[in-house]
């Protein structure tokens, strides 16, 4: 009797763990990078997402358009496609039923955050429901810590959303030439004069532009009190 008791609770444990059912999906970039189009050379990349139950880390070769992920097929699994490993992030969401998820620079910002926050809380990620969430439009418009605190706390619902503000920054003292925005988020801009200032319309959110020719990287970090802060780094074109 002991015997049988032992072999019908193997038994439940081996079909409990093949109730969870694990689904290759494809994944597709779907924009090409304005850095690659501009310098005509291709850039690695660094994938990070939520396969339903951990955080996923990988590179991927330059001119990977296309490669495949395994995730839970009954979860909200965020992807991030992160250039350089430094740039703005490309995103998107594999929601239940999915065969292809499409990944673009407009969804990055948001899907980047939902990776970081399965790290903490991959239960409220995994329940997100991602077409419901589509519903309301543009991604980058999110308050992103109010949104977090809503999911965390179970109390996500269309009226718990607040949006951010569109941030008009003037930042200073910038090199002249031509500066190129990694993000469909933002424009790109002209400086005549070295020294000139431009001004920016910018949601909350992190922003890179490149001036190839100085081979400089101005990246503009905005909060959702319109606080920004700049920083200005050397990007060659060889992508070291």
């Amino acid at each position: 009797m002991k015997t049988l008791i032992c072999i019908i609770l193997i038994f439940l444990s081996l079909s409990s763990c093949s109730l969870e059912l694990w689904r290759t999906v494809e994944v597709r970039i779907v924009e090409h990078h304005q850095f690659e189009e501009a310098s005509g050379k291709l850039m690695w990349y660094e994938l990070r997402y939520f396969n339903g139950r951990e955080v996923v880390n990988a590179r991927l070769a330059p001119g990977t358009s296309r490669f495949s992920i395994r995730v839970l097929a009954g979860r909200t699994c965020p992807i991030a496609v992160v250039p350089l490993g430094i740039l703005s992030p490309y995103g998107g969401f594999y929601s239940p039923g999915n065969d292809t998820v499409f990944i673009s620079s407009l969804e990055g910002p948001f899907a980047s955050l939902l990776v970081n926050a399965a790290s903490y809380r991959p239960d409220a990620v995994s329940e997100l429901s991602i077409p419901w969430l589509r519903k309301i439009g543009d991604f980058s418009t999110i308050n992103q810590s109010e949104f977090l605190n809503s999911l965390y706390r179970g109390s996500l619902s269309y009226d718990s959303l607040e949006y951010s503000k569109l941030y008009h920054p003037i930042i200073e003292s910038i090199p002249s030439g031509y500066w190129i925005s990694d993000s469909s988020r933002a424009n790109s801009f002209q400086i005549r004069k070295s020294g000139d200032s431009a001004r920016l319309s910018l949601f909350t959110g992190s922003y890179c532009f490149w001036n190839k020719e100085r081979e400089l990287l101005l990246t503009v970090v905005i909060d959702e009190e319109g606080r920004f802060y700049t920083g200005m780094t050397s990007l060659s074109s060889s992508w070291i």
